[in-house]
């Protein structure tokens, strides 16, 4: 009996501790219960502990739970919580959540030590050690998937509205039936990237697919939609710049809260939601953070603007893990609305998903193979592409986006897609291939106050004749001052992969008098400075053969020589008088003159984009620095002797919580007496249009003022959508102002025209106020503008001038 007792009880021991050690594995995926679309990173606690584990960012969850566990707490910042049973998660597989309405004004704050604050001052203390950009080195492989379809929120209310309606509108329901089976756009790549510091960095894109094109050179990787760690300053979705969370002093401006704790997997975390604080009116994010107790890293976040109401909604995710030591980004997730952007009653939205692959603690590409180009295509793209993306693909294409491809390729071949793309990348490096020939599109035709409307042709030599070598040229028509310009080049580049090129030209045509011209300016093709030229009244004729060498040196550095011989004649009755001895003057209306000089950029740490076959300026941190010196030679065939130098200085400043400082300095000086042409006229556009247009006297008339030395400062603050949010109606305020000061020398030289000199210092201030209006990509505004001291008019109405700011954007 003692015996079969003992083994009783043992054999219940023994079921004790097998039953206790018993578990369960569950998984499946949690999602929105109206949209249908994963939500990452929700909170999975086991009822009665505080033990659990999350989500990851595409909605999934896989775990093992004891057997004795009844029920799981699903929680998720917005959403109502959700108690189920184990067996019926395990059963199901799927968990819908219910949003829930959450007034932000209601949010109450209990005075003392907030300890999301006190979590919160550890993260932002722990912040360069967790971020991957500051503390080490590495490499990477991507898989990079950006979808353009519709919002399933959106359809799921037309769904709604068309079963209500008596009268059903057709094109309505066929986009309903379309969307319902595939997508608009399926675009995948993958891509290489190696770090070692912010000046040695590069992308390199291995393989590309848009569904409807053949051509791999159409694509967007999924990293560049918004910032790579979430560690900086400010986190940047698309063009938008907004305040980190975990930025230096981020606990003043934001309003954190502790939501919950939980241990996964033996280590704690904590979510931490976070919004602006009342009052507080700065470019702000909303969202949550999951936190390392230890680290005080970042585990995961999800973000969004907290303001709507632009153009572009963004909604996005990132995925953290430890290799080997150090936290790095897993995952980055993009969702995209562009309210602008209609398909029949859908806006269109984005879906860009990237996987960070086979990462490395240290960079695989030496330091000497690094340049300015931070993005580029791999030069075999065409051939590998199939292989890598069936390799680096996370899961095999759903239904639809199968379907995507397989329609847009057919329509693709059938509407001869990639033709139309060589015609889009026409636009964008300005000219169009005919053959052997490309038609140069800034040749067509333009409008200023001198020429009028201004109609031409012009065209170049392509690769198809020779890579090296282009000849090109071109003719136009003023139908104002009734003259035809002409002229053409020759180019040669000795090396196809660098900037080194020779050129030799002839042109016979108009410039502007007095104005500043640099070769080598980078003039952005959304700035409105392009207004400029309609406020150009004054110009004179040169006939002139040019020879130059242009390259690139140290990354930052460009440089241009050049040689010129110039016959110059006026374009109206000025003349110019130039003293023999004191008896005795020449009058010049027409002369020659011979040039010779260099002009220098200076852009330290500016990265490029490689797109089209062409550089695309990512910007820098740093000031733009444009320089430029001419001599002019005296000679029986050149009539001046003199030198010239000209600057340019531009620098945007992102000031927190303040919006942005564009300043841009201007200066010239000529050491000699020469005519007009030579010299300097401060930029006016006060004068026939009512446009305003940045760096630029708003309030100075074309022509008002001639230097032979002057200097001058255009200072514009744009405070974005700081000073007045409303719900749609969201404008911009910008500052603008303007000061000026110059001299010229032996005015009594300038015969048959009349303007002031800057000698006193020239003053102006204004308001603009953006984005009153908005039709497409078209945004409208009007300013304001007052001059004010020394060239005020006496009549006080008269410093005040009204203007019209037209921009384009989303």
């Amino acid at each position: 009996m003692e015996l079969q007792k003992t083994v009783f009880l043992l054999s219940i021991f023994f079921f004790a501790l097998s039953s206790f050690g018993q578990s369960l594995s569950i998984s499946g995926q949690v999602l929105d219960e109206q949209s249908k679309q994963p939500l990452a990173f929700v909170t999975v606690g086991i009822e009665g502990t505080n033990q659990g584990f999350t989500t990851d960012i595409d909605g999934r969850f896989s775990a093992s739970v004891r057997a004795e566990v009844d029920n799981l707490v699903f929680s998720y910042i917005g959403y109502e919580r959700r108690v189920l049973s184990v067996n019926f998660v395990k059963s199901y597989t799927t968990v819908y959540l219910t949003q829930k309405a959450v007034n932000v004004s209601e949010v109450k704050v209990i005075p003392g030590v907030n300890p999301a604050d006190v979590i919160m001052e550890r993260v932002i203390e722990n912040r360069k050690i967790n971020n991957p950009e500051e503390a080490t080195q590495f490499s990477y492989d991507s898989y990079n998937k950006l979808v353009f379809t519709v919002n399933p929120d959106s359809v799921s209310k037309q769904v709604e509205l068309q079963k209500d309606s008596i009268n059903k509108d057709t094109s309505t329901q066929n986009a309903i039936d379309f969307v319902s089976k595939q997508h608009f756009i399926v675009m995948e790549s993958v891509s290489h990237r190696d770090y070692i510091s912010t000046t040695k960095d590069k992308e390199v894109v291995l393989a590309s697919r848009v569904s409807g094109l053949k051509s791999p050179d159409f694509t967007l990787i999924g990293t560049q939609l918004q910032s790579f760690s979430f560690y900086k300053d400010y986190v940047e979705l698309m063009d938008y710049r907004l305040l980190s969370p975990i930025s230096k002093g981020a606990t003043s401006q934001y309003l954190f809260i502790l939501e919950d704790s939980i241990i996964e997997n033996g280590e704690k975390y904590y979510t931490i939601s976070f919004q602006p604080k009342r009052g507080k009116n700065f470019e702000a994010l909303k969202g949550q953070l999951f936190i390392h107790k230890g680290d005080y890293a970042i585990k995961s976040v999800t973000a969004s603007p907290a303001n709507g109401g632009s153009g572009i909604d963004m909604k996005i995710q990132q995925l953290y893990e430890r290799i080997d030591g150090q936290w790095f980004p897993m995952q980055l997730n993009s969702n995209l609305t562009f309210n602008s952007i209609m398909l029949g009653p859908f806006p269109l939205y984005g879906i860009g998903r990237s996987y960070l692959k086979n990462i490395k603690l240290e960079s695989q590409r030496p330091k000497n193979k690094f340049d300015n180009v931070v993005l580029e295509m791999d030069r075999k793209i065409k051939s590998n592409t199939d292989s890598l993306l069936n390799a680096f693909r996370i899961d095999t294409l759903d239904y639809k986006e199968q379907k995507t491809y397989q329609q847009m390729d057919s329509i693709g071949e059938a509407e001869n897609l990639d033709a139309k793309l060589r015609l889009f990348k026409i636009g964008t490096r300005g000219f169009i291939p005919l053959g052997p020939i490309n038609v140069d599109l800034s040749k067509f035709g333009s409008f200023n106050n001198y020429e009028g409307t201004r109609l031409g042709l012009g065209a170049h030599t392509n690769d198809r004749i020779s890579e090296k070598v282009s000849l090109g040229g071109y003719f136009a028509y003023g139908f104002k001052d009734k003259n035809w310009k002409y002229g053409g080049d020759l180019s040669y580049r000795p090396f196809t992969n660098t900037d080194l090129q020779f050129k030799a030209s002839y042109s016979n045509d108009v410039l502007e008098r007095g104005g500043l011209n640099y070769d080598l300016l980078k003039s952005s093709a959304i700035s409105t400075e392009s207004y400029r030229n309609f406020y150009i009244y004054q110009m004179d004729l040169r006939e002139q053969i040019k020879f130059e060498t242009q390259f690139s040196a140290f990354q930052s550095w460009q440089f241009n020589f050049f040689g010129q011989h110039n016959w110059i004649s006026s374009g109206d009755d000025y003349r110019f008088r130039s003293l023999v001895n004191e008896s005795t003057a020449l009058l010049y209306n027409a002369f020659q003159q011979t040039e010779v000089g260099v002009e220098t950029r200076f852009a330290y740490g500016e990265k490029f984009v490689e797109l089209f076959g062409m550089k695309i300026s990512s910007g820098t941190a740093y000031p733009v620095v444009h320089f430029k010196f001419t001599r002019g030679l005296s000679s029986d065939e050149s009539a001046f002797e003199y030198n010239k130098m000209e600057t340019r200085i531009s620098k945007l400043f992102v000031i927190r919580n303040a919006g942005e400082l564009n300043v841009q300095l201007h200066g010239g000086y000529m050491d000699a007496s020469a005519p007009l042409l030579f010299n300097y006229t401060p930029t006016g556009v006060n004068r026939g249009f009512a446009l305003s247009v940045e760096n630029t006297f708003e309030t100075a008339r074309p022509n008002e003022f001639f230097h032979n030395r002057f200097a001058s400062v255009f200072i514009r603050h744009n405070f974005k959508k700081l000073l007045y949010k409303g719900e749609k109606f969201q404008p911009e305020f910008v500052l603008h102002s303007a000061f000026g000061i110059g001299d010229m020398m032996n005015r009594e030289n300038h015969l048959n025209i009349n303007f002031n000199e800057m000698n006193k210092l020239f003053m102006e201030s204004g308001l603009i106020v953006n984005d009153l209006f908005k039709m497409a990509f078209i945004s409208y505004g009007a300013g304001v503008f007052y001059r004010y001291g020394h060239y005020a008019s006496h009549d006080e109405l008269d410093n005040f001038y009204f203007k019209v700011a037209m921009r384009v954007g989303f």
